[in-house]
């Protein structure tokens, strides 16, 4: 526990200054916008998880190192899923989706952070120098910018009936 290695020390409080940076200028940016515009960096996120998951599979496709760790069966793989839901799902259906797309990521930022090395292996160290290190690294940090901008960004309004939405995304 909180055992981080020399690159960890660098990379995960570089990452994130970086998503702090980021959403203090976005909620900067879009505080006068409608929620509409508020939630269009929440897309981007949805849409770049999707691509790097599919440029994960192709890569260990086509470079024949394709292996039962790569499917996407993990905890962290699965908030793909639960975070286009809440994204793209018509509102009445994706308010649904949307609290434990918040507290799952939170949960993985809090794994992040208590133990990097089970969340991401050695890859900060190596995240510029492996496909496999950056697609870590970087879906990661797409999932804690995840938590923090739906933080910063979007209203909340929670209801005793989300609490059901947990059990159906686990």
């Amino acid at each position: 526990m909180f055992n981080w290695s020399e690159a960890d020390k660098i990379a995960i409080p570089v990452m994130m200054l970086i998503v702090a940076a980021l959403a203090v200028a976005l909620a900067f940016l879009l505080r006068c916008k409608s929620e509409k515009i508020k939630n269009i960096p929440l897309h981007i996120i949805a849409a770049l998880m999707i691509g790097l998951e599919i440029a994960k599979q192709l890569y260990f496709l086509i470079s024949g190192t394709y292996h039962l760790g790569v499917i996407p069966v993990h905890f962290c793989s699965y908030m793909i899923m639960i975070i286009s839901l809440a994204q793209w799902l018509p509102k009445k259906y994706s308010t649904f989706f949307q609290v434990p797309a918040v507290v799952f990521s939170i949960l993985i930022w809090a794994l992040l952070l208590i133990h990097p090395s089970s969340m991401i292996g050695n890859y900060s160290a190596t995240m510029f120098q492996s496909f496999p290190g950056f697609h870590s690294f970087f879906f990661h940090s797409l999932v804690v910018c995840y938590a923090v901008f739906r933080l910063v960004l979007c209203k909340h309004s929670l209801k005793w009936i989300y609490l059901l939405s947990f059990p159906v995304c686990v």
